[in-house]
């Protein structure tokens, strides 16, 4: 089991093509081969036919209650 906090990974399956596109998106550091790693342990052997890795979210301050991220919050609330 991994905990994501404030981040997401998602698999969209396409059986007919025996085929998955994983998405996972963190804004700490990860182990992409630990994401591999543990793919291949629940899914069984597979094919990398893809793989993009940017470095996303180095911008934002870890620190959630900066004036910066609560502007950012502020801004994509609904009013």
């Amino acid at each position: 089991m991994v905990i994501l906090y404030e981040s997401h990974a998602a698999i969209h399956i396409y059986a007919h093509r025996a085929a998955a596109f994983v998405d996972v998106f963190s804004c700490r550091d990860f182990a992409v081969a630990q994401v591999a790693d543990t793919l291949a342990e629940h899914f069984g052997d597979h094919q990398v036919v893809e793989q993009t890795f940017a470095d996303r979210g180095f911008h934002w301050s870890a620190d959630t209650s900066t004036d910066e991220m609560l502007e950012w919050i502020r801004e994509r609330s609904p009013r």
